[in-house]
């Protein structure tokens, strides 16, 4: 989805310094490859830093350690998340014994630190970005056929490529020619959408089931997966699914 107009704050809260390093150049990475957005990323390593950060302006996003120089975070977080609904908190954990209390904290996403992937962190932050974003416009404006159309993001089913043309398909099985790469074109979409192929990309929302090489969407269209990336696809989504 491409936000040039949105500046999105990030903070990262853990008291071990190595580890706030990578997960920040992991971010910064993610954020650079696959969203057209603008950020800032700030770092602190105890629970008063946090709260000193929170009071001085609005976070976006808060990648959270559940233990904080001896601290457990899950109490504070508790208490403090009616003031911060419009924060979407990362939870993070050295610890997955302590992962059943994380459903009290509303927080968007769970990560086991020791086992955290490049696949489950995109994913993390796909869902905050996609909270954020949910009360945004959807709508896109595109050009097909010489004409001007507005189009509701969340009603595109794929979308196909070849050529440097690439067709919209809607869920009423209306199609859109569109003069455009994939790539350029996907900052414009939501979360949700997934590059499964380098000729397709689809709505997540709208599979149906996936099997070897393929996606069955909910219309029962075919989407091409590619066997190169076939489990790192397959991996991006069960995790969105998991964190709807």
């Amino acid at each position: 989805m491409r936000r040039d107009d949105i500046l999105i704050n990030i903070l990262i809260c853990d008291d071990e310094k190595n580890f706030r390093e990578i997960l920040e150049n992991k971010i910064i990475k993610i954020l650079e490859n696959e969203f057209a957005t603008e950020y800032k990323i700030k770092c602190c390593n105890s629970i008063s830093e946090l709260e000193m950060q929170l009071k001085a302006q609005s976070y976006d996003i808060v990648f959270l350690d559940i233990m904080v120089n001896e601290q457990n975070s899950i109490d504070w977080l508790i208490e403090k998340k009616a003031k911060l609904r419009r924060t979407q908190f990362v939870v993070m954990t050295a610890f997955p014994i302590e992962s059943y209390r994380i459903s009290e904290t509303d927080s968007c996403y769970f990560l086991i630190k020791s086992k955290m992937t490049d696949v489950q962190l995109l994913s993390a932050i796909k869902k905050a970005l996609s909270n954020i974003f949910q009360n945004q416009s959807t709508k896109i404006i595109i050009k097909s056929g010489g004409h001007n159309y507005t189009i509701n993001i969340d009603e595109i089913t794929y979308i196909e490529t070849f050529n440097n043309v690439i067709v919209i398909h809607i869920i009423t099985a209306e199609e859109y020619t569109v003069y455009s790469s994939l790539k350029s074109f996907s900052k414009e979409l939501s979360p949700a959408f997934l590059r499964c192929h380098k000729s397709f990309m689809v709505n997540m929302n709208y599979v149906l089931r996936y099997e070897a090489y393929k996606f069955t969407l909910k219309d029962m269209s075919e989407v091409l997966i590619s066997p190169k990336t076939y489990f790192k696809v397959v991996d991006e989504y069960r995790n969105y699914l998991l964190n709807l």
